[in-house]
């Protein structure tokens, strides 16, 4: 078995609308959730400002949950290969 694939998960990513999306190959399964979004967000160039410039707070739903997964989960522990998961931005009661 290849070391890197054991240490590594390949996963679908789209952005809420579907008009952005990719194959994230190799994130890392230690990897935090918080830590994966972070660095989905950057190959998805998604702004991370409204239109005001506020700051945005992202969340990512698996899809074949269909829940939202907490950004202290690990990625191996709650993803599996070839899961697809859609980012989008947190909606704020209080805003």
């Amino acid at each position: 078995m290849n070391t890197a694939t054991a240490e590594t998960i390949d996963l679908v990513v789209t952005d809420l609308s579907g008009q952005r999306h990719l194959r994230a190959s190799d994130v890392p399964k230690n990897a935090t959730v918080s830590q994966m979004l972070e660095d989905l967000l950057a190959r998805l160039r998604i702004g991370r400002h409204d239109q005001n410039g506020a700051p945005l707070e992202y969340r990512v739903r698996l899809d074949r949950e269909a829940r939202h997964l907490h950004g202290d989960e690990r990625v191996g522990d709650a993803l599996r290969p070839d899961d697809e998961v859609t980012l989008h931005p947190s909606a704020d009661a209080g805003a």
